[in-house]
């Protein structure tokens, strides 16, 4: 008596899902909601959020360094 082989399956592809239709609509939701929260609570926050400038340097800064060859973690260099 001799029993049959019964071919190997050839393991599954996992396939990958598509996004759902749905995402793309709830990140637009949360974004007006985010909006009109800021714009409700405070709307000159959001005015300054919309219109916002690149930010204007004062002038040249200065740097001071203070060197102690202190090892024991106190913050009077000096003292």
């Amino acid at each position: 008596m001799t029993s049959k082989a019964q071919p190997r399956k050839k393991p599954s592809v996992a396939v990958a899902r598509p996004m759902p239709k749905w995402v793309p609509w709830a990140a637009l939701g949360l974004v007006v909601i985010t909006l009109v929260l800021l714009a409700a609570a405070i709307p000159a926050r959001l005015w300054a959020l919309l219109t916002a400038r690149p930010f204007k340097g004062e002038g040249t800064l200065s740097l001071t360094i203070l060197h102690t060859n202190d090892t024991w973690g106190y913050v009077y260099p000096c003292g």
